[in-house]
């Protein structure tokens, strides 16, 4: 900011024109009194006073009585020093304390002061405003980063806890499959102890469950020997071609010494129905549609499995009389952790397993809620093996 430079040859006139016209305000001030001997039309604006009452007045009436830490109060201290003197405040007729910088020039007799006042107050206000809303943004900042370490530990927390619920979901998977084979070998060891103590014992029976002994020893050790292979991210057993019906009923004789007394259980095979699959994951499936059946018709009712070829490919039905399913958890019915047996009957994981084994086999899995028993019926329909 300069001081107006008025030149020798100017009038009167055009001096009090430029004095007038400028935009920042212009006070003469006496340095012997402290009287305000004259003003321009902006000293209007920036204090609020007319004219009249500026000129002739003290510079105590421009001066606030409080300024603050970094304030400079308008008065004798800064007419009487040249230069420029930024943050000073002067009082305003309406009370406003305003913001403003004054540049300071004297005049060469040593007793006049010309001081060019520029208002700052807008300038001021923006700078506090734009403050205030750093130490805002500052302060959400920090919070932020308090809310993203909460979020960390809360996902740290969670990633420990879904690892504990995959590792249950695990061995209950691990242990159903154990389960199965292991009560099948229980009852037959039963049965051939009861036959040891008759005089004469059926060698046929005894042979038969002998072998349902020696098939269920077989499947639990294949459950842990795929067990360890996943542990080693081993690669599955290789498919092989096998009897849909004959890998239906082998399902079946495991669960028969389980089944209720009073449950009918129908079993419907077209033999020579073959399928490119590995035979134990297909009694698997057999055995959790069956086990659910079960659960679903109770200790009266019926359940049926169906074996036949169609045109779309070999068909397995398991039919049950229970209720049935809602059509609205149809869709839901093979998903993971989905269950409608009661909490703590069921893991929610048989189904998903048996659409995952049928779609690596190529085929398809579907439910409907009311069958040809008046309860659900799960259908696994895979490609038929054909001869080369």
């Amino acid at each position: 900011m300069n001081a107006p430079v008025l030149r020798p040859e100017q009038s009167g006139v055009d001096q009090e024109l430029l004095f007038q016209a400028m935009s920042d305000g212009v006070l003469s001030v006496d340095l012997d009194d402290g009287q305000i001997r004259g003003a321009n039309q902006a000293m209007e604006l920036i204090t609020g006073h007319m004219l009249s009452a500026l000129v002739g007045a003290s510079l105590t009436t421009l001066a606030p009585e409080n300024a603050g830490p970094h304030e400079i109060p308008f008065g004798r201290e800064v007419v009487t020093r040249e230069g420029l003197h930024d943050e000073v405040t002067i009082l305003r007729a309406d009370g406003f304390v305003a913001s403003v910088s004054v540049r300071v020039a004297h005049a060469p007799d040593g007793h006049r002061s010309i001081c060019i006042i520029r208002d700052t107050t807008a300038r001021r206000m923006l700078e506090r405003e734009l403050i205030t809303k750093h130490l805002a943004l500052r302060s959400a900042h920090e919070e932020l980063q308090g809310k993203q370490r909460e979020i960390s530990q809360l996902s740290a927390r969670m990633a420990v806890v879904s690892r504990q619920a995959l590792l249950s979901a695990v061995v209950a998977e691990v242990a159903h499959n154990i389960n199965n084979p292991l009560a099948a070998l229980g009852s037959s060891l039963r049965v051939l102890a009861r036959g040891q103590a008759s005089p004469c014992p059926d060698r046929e029976r005894q042979r038969a469950l002998i072998e349902r002994c020696v098939t269920a020893c077989d499947r639990l050790a294949k459950v842990v020997d795929e067990l360890r292979g996943a542990c080693r991210s081993a690669k599955p057993v290789g498919e092989a071609i096998v009897d849909l019906a004959q890998e239906a009923e082998l399902a079946v004789a495991f669960m028969r010494d389980r089944m209720p007394v009073g449950v009918k259980l129908e079993f419907n095979t077209e033999p020579g129905l073959r399928v490119t699959a590995r035979g134990d994951e297909i009694q698997y499936a057999v055995l959790n549609m069956l086990d659910n059946a079960l659960h679903a018709a109770g200790p009266s009712g019926s359940v049926r499995i169906r074996v036949e070829s169609t045109p779309e490919g070999a068909l397995l039905v398991v039919s049950d009389s229970g209720a049935g399913i809602p059509e609205d958890l149809c869709h839901s019915i093979f998903e993971p952790f989905f269950t409608t047996k009661p909490a703590g009957s069921g893991t929610g994981l048989g189904l998903s397993m048996v659409r995952r084994m049928v779609t690596e086999h190529g085929g398809r899995v579907w439910v409907e809620a009311h069958g040809e028993l008046g309860g659900a019926s799960f259908f696994v329909q895979l490609p038929e093996a054909r001869d080369e």
